[in-house]
């Protein structure tokens, strides 16, 4: 399924207000389906793993988390350049894009003048960042299967999710920037734990999407703090 093009279902019918089975067997938003993926593949998200099933996956990344209705692009973008100027290889998570999903899935820095490298990151010609590229078969098959399991219900942008994570870790991401996609608390990109979170960070909120977060301010501003992390600092 693809929200981006067919519009959010309405809150009604999602479940986002609870975290009963029940509730979740159909809801659009199941946080599950995306851990039992990333599980499937080693849980390259987490900072604390340093291995894959039958490969090094190296030292993990921290994240900053970005949510909020306003702002979330910018605010990527001069944090990862703050954090690349800094010396870090920073990786940057973000949607929509505007003319390429290449846009989405970017980390750098990498040699200026190869078109691909040894891990076979493309790079894009605007940005000279590292894409998302090929899918290696091991992915590629374990989402299929994982799609097959879950009788099609994996959506586009938990997909993409996933495949940010497996390519941070293989280009070697020491950081990245992740902005959430709608929401903040059963997003798909609310997958990291306490020790990955390096911080938290929610830009000015708006009733974008109210429909879809459960109907009132109040609750769009539940779901975008829902990101937020015990003893990890946070900015408003």
């Amino acid at each position: 399924k693809n929200y981006e093009k067919t519009g959010l279902p309405d809150f009604r019918r999602l479940g986002t207000l609870s975290r009963t089975n029940e509730q979740y067997e159909d809801a659009a938003y199941d946080l599950r389906r995306v851990y039992d993926l990333l599980r499937a593949l080693g849980e390259p998200h987490l900072w604390e793993k340093t291995e894959h099933t039958g490969a090094r996956w190296g030292p993990g990344f921290q994240t900053i988390h970005v949510a909020g209705t306003k702002g979330k692009g910018s605010t990527v973008g001069f944090l990862a350049g703050i954090l690349r100027a800094s010396g870090y290889n920073t990786a940057t998570y973000k949607s929509p894009h505007v003319h390429s999903v290449a846009e989405r899935i970017t980390c750098g820095p990498i040699p200026p003048d190869a078109a691909y490298d040894e891990r076979g990151a493309h790079l894009d010609p605007t940005t000279r960042l590292a894409t998302h590229g090929k899918i290696d078969a091991e992915t590629a098959r374990i989402i299929l299967d994982a799609q097959d399991k879950e009788k099609g219900k994996l959506t586009y942008f938990e997909i993409l999710t996933v495949l940010a994570m497996v390519k941070f870790r293989q280009l070697g991401a020491e950081m990245a920037v992740v902005e959430c996609g709608v929401g903040g608390e059963h997003d798909a990109t609310n997958i990291f734990t306490q020790e990955s979170i390096a911080a938290v960070v929610i830009t000015a909120i708006g009733k974008d999407h109210v429909d879809a977060l459960g109907g009132t301010l109040g609750h769009i501003v539940r779901a975008k703090c829902g990101i937020v992390q015990m003893h990890r600092p946070t900015f408003v």
